[in-house]
């Protein structure tokens, strides 16, 4: 009902709809192909709670948004309020931390500059128009998520509740200090706040970005920092240290940036 909505005929790609695995999300995934030739991704959320419905409702909202500005996001061609299915594009299933594999340096500057330019024009076209009340999560980076979800996130679930330890004494002093320090960053940039190369899509010499439904305002250094020192790609140093001269190189044009203090 959805596709027919949006005057798109799914004629017997039902038959061939896959089931996609959802790596650490509890949203569930179906490719399904069309008679087109094209395909869409459904996505629904695991269960109607109104957090599920939140989320799901964030990602039409701000994913419909992002479409508008001209970032590189999915074109969406469904959504239904009561159950937070969501119907968008398919963008193909290789992700950058596939298509870098095994390349050489030049190839993945090439990528990887690609990434950056998408990640400047998301960052100044994202932010325009963007109403942090389609936010799910929080509208804003801000210290308390620092010190809740990540510094505090991690000192829970890694090093209290993994590893079995202690917490050290000051850590939470530090934490704060470390929260603070940060703040002074202006949350002026839409960020996606899991801008790595699992959420980023390569494709017929395109990149497009996924999983954005947790973006909100945030500072602009957060998502190249997620970028260059991703967990899933072991990127050599030098070449972090190339990708954030290039990131500053796409950006100075725009004006307003100290080097330095970025």
């Amino acid at each position: 009902d959805l596709l027919a909505a949006a005057g798109r005929d799914a004629g017997t790609g039902l038959a061939r709809c896959q089931r996609l695995q959802s790596d650490g999300s509890t949203r569930r995934f179906w490719r399904l192909p069309l008679p087109t030739g094209e395909g869409v991704i459904i996505i629904a959320p695991a269960a109607a709670s109104a957090a599920d419905l939140a989320e799901a409702r964030a990602s039409w909202r701000s994913g419909s948004h992002l479409r508008r500005r001209g970032v590189a996001v999915p074109e969406f061609c469904g959504w239904d309020e009561e159950s937070g299915t969501l119907c968008c594009e398919d963008l193909g299933d290789v992700r950058l931390q596939e298509a870098g594999s095994g390349r050489g340096e030049d190839e993945l500057r090439h990528w990887y500059g690609l990434v950056l330019a998408g990640l400047v024009d998301m960052r100044f076209s994202g932010a325009l128009g963007f109403d942090a009340g389609w936010c799910w999560d929080s509208p804003r980076y801000d210290r308390e998520l620092m010190l809740q979800r990540e510094s505090g996130y991690f000192l829970r679930a890694f090093w209290q509740d993994l590893l079995g330890r202690e917490a050290p004494a000051g850590i939470d002093e530090e934490f704060t200090l470390l929260a603070e320090r940060a703040g002074h960053a202006p949350c002026d940039a839409f960020s996606h706040r899991d801008f790595q190369s699992r959420n980023i899509i390569h494709q017929d010499g395109r990149v497009g970005l996924v999983d954005f439904q947790g973006g909100r305002l945030g500072p602009a250094q957060y998502d190249l920092a997620s970028l260059v020192n991703d967990p899933y790609v072991d990127l050599p140093w030098e070449l972090r240290q190339r990708l954030l001269e290039r990131y500053l190189a796409i950006r100075a044009p725009l004006g307003g940036l100290d080097p330095a203090r970025f």
